[in-house]
């Protein structure tokens, strides 16, 4: 009996860190470093996993989640119960608690992932297709209606269906587009509205504003401008193998190149970091990106195992 009230308790507060996590999740406070901590609670036990996949399954029920807030984890604190329709209903109540505002849950969206040099198409649902680029990460809900850019980059088609693409701070609605959206691990890159249109909110609040093609929205105070087909070549050439860079140091240009070759560049020395290099290069080719360099640059070249190492010359 002992035995069965000390597992009795176990289990609810298993039930309660899997909730909070859910709306922890959810935030737009979690970071890299809580994703990590939260697959290692995931891993850490099966008890972890069920719990968290029942509190998912319960969240995918209901179609919504509620905003993260101190009534939220208020709310979710005081979920210890095993009985999966009490914590449906559990779940429900939070919700009102939170004053109806609803968001999308993470725990019943899919991932999709690619690494170094990787680049991947996936056609979600249909109307919905998705190209990433590599080292890339995009969760998509259940329902295909919420896509949300976590890190790197995608190229996203949406045809005659509404969908809700977030990315850091910018949240765009449509029904009909060609976008091309971009994150880092400091936040929102960009958002280009290649074809069609839809409209933005900025951190959810309203009015929202009409977007139309073609459209850049960039940087984290959303600056919007109306990309030339120049402009457009440059955002959209990783879809062809190539990236264009104009007047880039060199320390953001081999940052880009190392997303696509193992075979990594490091700068070293003083002076090297701060030159510039433009023009079209092929990616996924790190050897003939030095070469390039070392003909246009003052700079020389050494291999160091798999990596180059570049220094002033």
């Amino acid at each position: 009996m002992l035995f069965d009230l000390i597992r009795s308790r176990r289990s609810a507060h298993i039930q309660r860190d899997a909730a909070r996590w859910i709306a922890y999740l959810n935030s737009d406070r979690c970071t890299a470093s809580d994703r990590r901590r939260f697959d290692a609670w995931l891993a850490h036990s099966p008890d972890h996993a069920a719990c968290f996949e029942e509190a998912s399954q319960a969240w995918d029920d209901l179609g919504y989640m509620p905003a993260t807030s101190l009534e939220v984890v208020q709310g979710v604190n005081r979920i210890g119960r095993s009985n999966r329709r009490r914590l449906l209903a559990a779940f429900a109540a939070t919700v009102a608690v939170g004053g109806g505002a609803l968001t999308w849950t993470r725990a019943a969206a899919k991932t999709y992932e690619t690494g170094v040099g990787e680049r991947r198409r996936i056609d979600v649902a249909p109307g919905l297709s998705l190209d990433l680029d590599a080292l890339s990460r995009v969760r998509v809900s259940a329902s295909g209606g919420t896509i949300a850019i976590e890190e790197g980059r995608a190229r996203i088609v949406i045809q005659d269906r509404s969908a809700d693409i977030r990315a850091g701070a910018c949240r765009f609605a449509t029904r009909s587009a060609v976008l091309d959206v971009a994150c880092n691990q400091e936040g929102f890159q960009h958002l280009a509205v290649l074809k069609g249109e839809g409209t933005l909110k900025e951190n959810g609040e309203d009015p929202a504003r009409p977007i139309s093609a073609p459209s850049l929205l960039s940087g984290a105070d959303l600056r919007l401008s109306h990309p030339d087909a120049i402009e457009i070549e440059r955002l959209t050439a990783w879809q062809d193998g190539r990236v264009i860079f104009d007047d880039e140091t060199l320390q953001n240009a081999i940052a880009v190149m190392n997303r696509y070759d193992r075979g990594h560049l490091r700068l070293q020395g003083s002076g090297v970091a701060e030159l510039r290099v433009s023009g079209m290069f092929k990616l996924g080719d790190n050897g003939r990106f030095v070469e390039a360099l070392t003909a246009l640059l003052p700079v020389s070249a050494r291999r160091e195992g798999a990596a180059w190492v570049l220094t002033r010359s």
